[in-house]
């Protein structure tokens, strides 16, 4: 992919985290949340490293920084937990991160774009099944532990699994 098309992919994400912030600044401007979604960018973007690393990505460690912010700076703006939680809100909330990681990961030239795609598919569904996990433990340990379980064989799984380096799109 050329140049002036990964940064238009990259003007379009910056404008969807923008309008997001902006929106949850008029809406309901509270410390709570901003501080949730910090949180959240701290813990999870060091696993998404490693897998992203394990796939051949370049740069895997800003990719998931990048992405990551990406993905969770709009939830302050559209929250996704008023759908109901844990099913709708993880299904909207894996959708929507897988697009707009993906997107990021073509602007970053992370990889060629179908591979940037599944990088992204790939982390979002261990951190989903990570967030699933933690949020079962409360009621049902031993559907949490089998949840973090596959969370974890899915985290080592690309360890064993050859991968060709990534190369970007000409």
């Amino acid at each position: 992919m050329s140049r002036q098309r990964r940064r238009a992919v990259a003007t379009v994400v910056v404008v969807f985290v923008v309008v997001a912030l902006i929106k949850f600044l008029i809406e309901r401007p509270s410390w709570r949340p901003p501080l949730y979604t910090l949180l959240w960018i701290l813990v999870l973007t060091p696993p998404k490293g490693a897998l992203l690393r394990f796939m051949g990505a370049r740069h895997p460690n800003w990719s998931a920084f990048a992405s990551n912010a990406a993905s969770e700076l709009p939830s302050l703006g559209f929250p996704y937990a008023v759908l109901g939680f844990p099913w709708p809100s993880l299904g909207i909330s894996l959708a929507a991160s897988v697009v707009v990681e993906g997107l990021v990961f073509v602007a970053m030239a992370t990889g060629r774009v179908k591979a940037c795609f599944f990088m992204a598919l790939y982390v979002n569904i261990f951190s989903h099944l990570v967030v699933l996990g933690g949020w079962l433990w409360t009621d049902n340990r031993l559907a949490a532990a089998a949840v973090i379980l596959a969370s974890f064989l899915l985290f080592i799984l690309p360890i064993f699994v050859p991968v060709v380096p990534a190369a970007s799109d000409a």
